[in-house]
């Protein structure tokens, strides 16, 4: 399965700069539908542990987050992909997300989405309380996420990367 999630979506011999991988091909076919179906298959790959996440990947998700959510089960949907995604590849002596996925995903948006998401879903009846009590909140999954953020947000990289955008959150907050 992770070899599939990470294969890019062309051949090689067809076109040899496609570097789209499978999953961020499945978002970008969302976008261009509309169909949002697609996102049980990549909760699949999250709830089987496989690391799919490369940098197309992070780069879909956020936008999709950004541009393309319309609907507070697709903001929940989202929020909880991305949340994981930076939990993948975890630092297992410190316990926090990896400073480069972070780094990436700062510089892709990610603040700027949590920040939509809140803006425009704040509101929704669920937002602070989860419909399934086994479920977290969208709340609570867009929280943990900021706190994941600035847990290293000292941290070379993401330090870099927040005040790439510092402008922007500025502006957002």
């Amino acid at each position: 399965m992770e070899t599939i999630a990470t294969t890019s979506i062309v051949s090689k011999e067809y076109d040899p700069n496609c570097m789209v991988s499978y999953v961020a091909g499945m978002i970008q076919m969302m976008k261009a539908t509309g169909d949002n179906d697609y996102f049980s298959v990549i909760m699949g790959f999250l709830n089987d542990d496989i690391d799919f996440v490369d940098k197309g990947v992070i780069t879909e998700v956020v936008d999709f987050g950004i541009n393309f959510t319309n609907d507070f089960d697709t903001a929940a949907f989202v929020a909880r992909i991305t949340h994981d995604m930076l939990l993948r590849d975890i630092q297992i002596n410190e316990c926090q997300p990896s400073d480069g996925r972070t780094a990436y995903a700062i510089r892709a948006g990610l603040i700027e989405m949590c920040l939509s998401l809140i803006e425009r879903f704040g509101g929704h009846e669920s937002f602070v309380y989860a419909r399934d009590c086994d479920e977290e909140s969208l709340f609570d999954i867009l929280r943990d996420t900021i706190e994941n953020v600035h847990n290293i947000s000292l941290h070379m990289k993401s330090a870099k990367a927040i005040r790439s955008k510092r402008n922007c959150i500025e502006e957002r907050s």
